[in-house]
């Protein structure tokens, strides 16, 4: 997909009018990108055999849109597999392909880091160099936590700010590096290593009840909360009843 025109009123995240692009038949599929402005996202191609573009609009402003050619094509994408472990205690090292050189041009690289069962991963980035583009759309590094591309997006990354401290919620994380056409950079370079999770939890019930007020506070509220901590709570009504919640305070 190659646009040739582009003229969509810009907004702050394109909140106002956007084009959205999918890797694959739905909305449901990878998002490729979200695209408003005047500049042109790049040559958008699929790693399969469908694109879906989903075009937004709110109730003010308007522009003459876009106009782009598409074509079906034969990938010549390279790609890699990796799998690595985790170990507590010693530190293991996740690389771009040809690290510290530029990476290629079309790639493709998953790589899934597992740590025994009962065990957290952490991943830490000490050079990170990838091609810039609007929603990482050409080149970038996305983080699932989880073992596939199927597991809860972390985030996805380019540019050469390296992301922050990553931290699984289980004992593996799944991380995709996809490359376009066109320009590269040096890539990434990071350790990770697995460690014991010291998260806090709680889980809590409540029930609201019709014309009475309850009350629902963070724990050790109004002292400031603890580090490191999860706490989940249901809030539940008799059927047919509907639920408001209203914050008094919040910091």
């Amino acid at each position: 997909l190659e646009f040739e025109d582009f003229a969509i009123e810009y907004g702050s995240s394109c909140s106002w009018d956007s084009l959205k692009v999918f890797d694959g038949d739905s909305e449901g599929s990878p998002e490729i990108g979200k695209y408003c402005g005047s500049t042109a996202p790049g040559v958008i191609e699929s790693s399969g055999n469908s694109l879906y573009l989903l075009f937004r609009t709110d109730g003010s402003r308007n522009a003459t849109g876009y106009n782009a050619t598409f074509i079906a094509f034969v990938s010549e994408r390279q790609s890699c597999e990796a799998e690595l472990f985790a170990e507590l205690g010693t530190a293991g090292t996740i690389s771009s392909v040809n690290y510290p050189q530029d990476y290629s041009n079309d790639f493709e690289c998953s790589t899934v880091i597992t740590a025994s069962s009962g065990l957290n991963i952490r991943l830490e980035f000490e050079d990170f160099a990838i091609e810039y583009g609007s929603s990482c759309s050409w080149d970038s590094l996305k983080v699932f936590d989880g073992d596939s591309e199927g597991s809860p997006e972390i985030g996805k990354y380019c540019g050469s700010t390296a992301p922050g401290v990553i931290e699984s919620s289980g004992n593996s994380l799944y991380l995709l590096f996809r490359t376009d056409g066109s320009r590269n950079a040096t890539g990434y370079n990071a350790t990770f290593i697995a460690f014991v999770s010291e998260r806090q939890s709680c889980e809590a019930e409540l029930f609201a009840e019709l014309g009475t007020a309850g009350t629902i506070s963070s724990v050790n509220y109004p002292q400031d909360y603890s580090n490191d901590f999860e706490c989940s709570t249901v809030i539940t009504a008799s059927s047919g009843l509907n639920i408001r919640l209203e914050f008094e305070d919040f910091a």
